[in-house]
């Protein structure tokens, strides 16, 4: 497998570092490659109010209360996806890591989450498993996301109605996700 890498490291325009907070999508319902079935989380199918007070989390990890970065202060659905205000810690640990967001070193995120309904159906040859009612629980800063979309926004750049390129960026980033996985590719090509 080739690896492409851009040189460019975007800066997150809404870190608040005397708040501590920072403004990301969450998910952008991105299909997710799993072992022998593609994962599909329905858009409609969770209320983005019930994340509000969730957990952000260290790489999904949830065994100690330093695992816990910080909370979900606010959220909804925007034409980008789950948008999320985020509010991390006072600790060393946490200030560190919206540093690191600040800088684009850190980038990634991650919704963990519990199914309640699903629908199974095939498209062509691919078996996809969609979660039609389902709950966020937590959101994970990671270094590799399974929704590539998903990231820290960088202000007025990303809102909706203000830019239409934001909003034409992310419905060709569905497209092409979209079409490699009709055509079978992976994750690292998308």
């Amino acid at each position: 497998m080739t690896m492409h890498q851009r040189g460019f490291t975007p800066r997150v325009s809404t870190v608040d570092h005397e708040a501590r907070t920072v403004e990301a999508i969450a998910s952008t319902f991105a299909d997710v490659q799993r072992a022998g079935f593609i994962e599909r989380l329905a858009r409609d199918g969770m209320d983005p109010a019930r994340l509000v007070g969730a957990p952000v989390l260290d790489g999904h990890r949830n065994g100690s209360t330093r695992d816990q970065l910080g909370v979900i202060e606010a959220a909804e659905m925007r034409a980008e996806g789950l948008w999320v205000r985020i509010k991390l810690r006072s600790t060393d640990t946490a200030r560190a890591i919206l540093t690191d967001i600040a800088e684009g070193t850190l980038r990634g995120l991650s919704i963990g989450y519990r199914v309640a309904e699903w629908k199974e159906e095939r498209e062509g040859a691919r078996r996809v498993r969609t979660a039609v009612k389902w709950e966020a629980i937590e959101v994970s800063i990671v270094p590799i996301p399974a929704d590539a979309g998903a990231h820290f926004r960088n202000g007025e750049h990303d809102m909706p109605g203000t830019n239409p390129e934001a909003l034409n960026r992310a419905t060709i980033n569905a497209e092409i996700r979209s079409i490699a996985a009709t055509a079978g590719l992976d994750q690292g090509w998308i």
